[in-house]
């Protein structure tokens, strides 16, 4: 596939071959999401939401795992990006929100991250330990604490909302004694 410059934006085209193996069709709804830095999964909207139903009204007695879980399990936190998804998760991981096994933080862009209870056990006193010092800027604190940016800002949205670090301008944070 290759990536071009269309208007605007920035498309990608599908080989016929793929798009037929795949059933795919001009104007079908898709979804796209990043799982980390030039990661991405394309999904219909039409399967987003069969899986979804299935996952909240099982056939079996246990659901299959999502891909949304999978990822968030496997990286520790999730970056949602939109409205859509930040819905689907909500209710996805109302349980685990609830429980407090999951994290959910939301950024002043809007942007909504999840972080496991693990995860950010582990990861949030790298960022206080390097917001000790001084504020820091999100990219400083991205190679003090050596994690990635994303992880990072997740990571500082959870501490905000829990009144432990501050955003005092944008992109500049500050460890609240």
């Amino acid at each position: 596939m290759r990536v071009f410059k269309h208007g605007d934006a920035i498309a990608i085209v599908i080989p016929d071959s793929l798009a037929k193996k795949s059933s795919l069709r001009e104007g079908e709804e898709l979804e796209f999401f990043e799982v980390e830095p030039r990661v991405f999964i394309l999904a219909s909207k039409q399967k987003i939401a069969e899986l979804a139903k299935n996952t909240f009204y099982p056939k079996q007695t246990t659901a299959p795992e999502s891909v949304l879980k999978k990822t968030l399990f496997a990286k520790g936190f999730l970056s949602i990006e939109n409205e859509f998804q930040a819905r689907e998760a909500s209710r996805e991981f109302a349980k685990e929100i609830s429980s407090r096994a999951v994290l959910s933080a939301t950024s002043f862009d809007k942007r909504a991250f999840l972080l496991t209870r693990g995860f950010f056990e582990e990861n949030a006193p790298k960022v206080m330990r390097a917001l000790k010092e001084k504020d820091l800027q999100l990219n400083a604190l991205v190679e003090a604490a050596k994690l990635p940016q994303d992880a990072c800002l997740a990571l500082l949205c959870a501490l905000e909302e829990q009144g432990e670090v501050l955003e005092k301008r944008k992109g500049l944070f500050h460890l609240v004694a």
